[in-house]
């Protein structure tokens, strides 16, 4: 009965969390900058017309080469986000007469898109962002989910609250961007392959219910974005890799045939989902690739700044989830920025920005997921003993280091996959060091010299601290399903 009590307190805390978290990341909406990426998917959604008024799939196939821009943004952009924010116009009320004939012209001014109709009105707006912003809270649950496998319920708060109160994730969420679903899909698809590798590290059956999420959810990222391999792949190695540390054989070859047919699933999906893809899925596979490095090159070209030296993609990638103030816009987009002055700064001047981390807080935040990188390596420190959170873990890393050193842009938005990460880092980060000072706090200390002041007990403490950090074992006792 003591037990059911505590459940139940413990999910009346995290519904009042999240419910919570959600009302602040919706009121914040209406106050979001606009960007003009957003009249691109509010352009693409005549394809939700195309598809669910006219009923006309056939319309929706790309031949090359292609005749117009819809064509080029069916195979080069997202599908998620133009069928959410058709749906959420249809909904509304709205018709395919209220959207925009072209997409965002680039080469105008704020004013002149304004004037040509390309940018929406204040209702519309809001309507095409609810999409988004409503993924992105589900995203902050899923981020609640992942800090509850590392650390329970104190883990989980601390993680989702760092992460949606983080300016760059409310901002790029709250827009009628792809952000929000890539976020929402990417984050679920790593919390099933997270719970999935514990169950197998455990010894635990795999229901067939979470090898079906793992594709859908995979398939809705990639369809989100292009970039939402990334979360993907993070989630197939997150399952694959903590059999390597006992490897047998007939484990191996069972998750490496799982993994074959979730990957055929995931594929498959992704095509069945994509339209543009639908008239020769191979050939539009390479069409799309070409059209994204086409386009950032043309990025490029418009970007002084680019191409980043190595050097500055490797700061980029430790300052931008905590120490770098948020970018309402790229850097080569200064006609739309300096239009929304005064609406940008009273965005910023509102409580509901999210939390400017600054030098000071976002330093020691920057800090502690450096310290919760070191720390996930240690079963000595770290706050969890599953050797599968900790391979899983640092594959996530990986991938996003390696994935971000390639990109040559130096755009914030590229990097909003690092904030989970570094979130996650930072909690892992603090509680360790949490525990390293109980546990040196709660040592015997030895005198040294024969004194026992207070300078030589706190440098007898930093000493234990220190040698606890880096007296990594190799491998510790009693780690989960071993």
């Amino acid at each position: 009965m003591v037990f059911r009590t505590e459940q139940m307190k413990r999910f009346a805390i995290s519904m009042v969390w999240l419910g919570f978290l959600t009302v602040y990341i919706l009121l914040g909406v209406p106050l979001a900058s606009y960007h003009g990426d957003e009249t691109t998917q509010l352009y693409s959604s005549h394809d939700y017309a195309t598809l669910f008024l006219k009923r006309d799939p056939q319309a929706l196939l790309v031949e090359w080469p292609i005749d117009n821009e819809l064509e080029y943004l069916r195979i080069a952009d997202s599908t998620t986000s133009r069928y959410s924010i058709g749906l959420a116009w249809h909904l509304a009320g709205y018709n395919e007469d209220d959207l925009p004939d072209r997409n965002f012209n680039w080469n105008a001014d704020y004013y002149t898109n304004k004037m040509l109709g390309l940018i929406p009105d204040y209702d519309l707006m809001v309507v095409m962002r609810l999409p988004s912003a409503l993924f992105l809270a589900i995203s902050a649950a899923a981020m609640f989910g992942i800090g509850y496998r590392f650390g329970g319920l104190p883990m989980a708060l601390f993680v989702s609250g760092l992460y949606v109160f983080n300016p760059i994730v409310l901002l790029n969420g709250r827009r009628a961007l792809q952000e929000g679903s890539l976020l929402c899909f990417g984050l679920l698809t790593v919390l099933i392959g997270i719970v999935i590798s514990q169950r197998r590290e455990r010894g635990r059956r795999i229901p067939l219910l979470l090898r079906i999420g793992l594709i859908a959810t995979g398939a809705l990222t990639l369809v989100s974005k292009n970039n939402g391999f990334i979360y993907v792949t993070a989630a197939f190695l997150w399952i694959g890799l903590p059999e390597l540390l006992r490897p047998r054989l007939r484990r191996l070859l069972r998750t490496g045939m799982t993994l074959v047919v979730c990957s055929v699933g995931v594929i498959a999906l992704y095509i069945a989902l994509s339209p543009g893809l639908w008239s020769d899925p191979p050939t539009r596979l390479k069409d799309a690739a070409a059209a994204r490095l086409s386009a950032m090159n043309g990025q490029m070209r418009d970007d002084p700044e680019t191409p980043t030296t190595i050097e500055r993609r490797v700061s980029d990638l430790l300052t931008q989830p905590f120490l770098k103030p948020v970018a309402h816009y790229e850097a080569n987009y200064t006609n739309t920025y300096d239009a929304q002055r005064e609406l940008i700064a009273a965005y910023e001047a509102s409580w509901l920005e999210g939390v400017r981390f600054g030098a000071v807080l976002g330093g020691a935040l920057t800090l502690l997921a450096l310290f919760g990188v070191i720390a996930n390596f240690s079963t000595r420190i770290r706050p969890y003993r599953s050797a599968a959170l900790s391979v899983g873990l640092t594959a996530w890393l990986m991938i996003n280091v390696g994935a971000l050193l390639w990109v040559p842009l130096p755009w914030q938005r590229y990097h909003l996959s690092m904030i989970p990460l570094f979130s996650l880092f930072a909690a892992i980060g603090l509680w360790s060091l949490v525990g390293l000072i109980q546990k040196t706090a709660g040592s015997p200390e030895t005198a040294v010299s024969g004194d026992s002041g207070g300078g030589q007990k706190f440098m007898n403490q930093f000493l234990k601290v220190m040698h606890a950090v880096f007296a990594l074992d190799a491998e510790a006792p009693g780690v989960v399903g071993t």
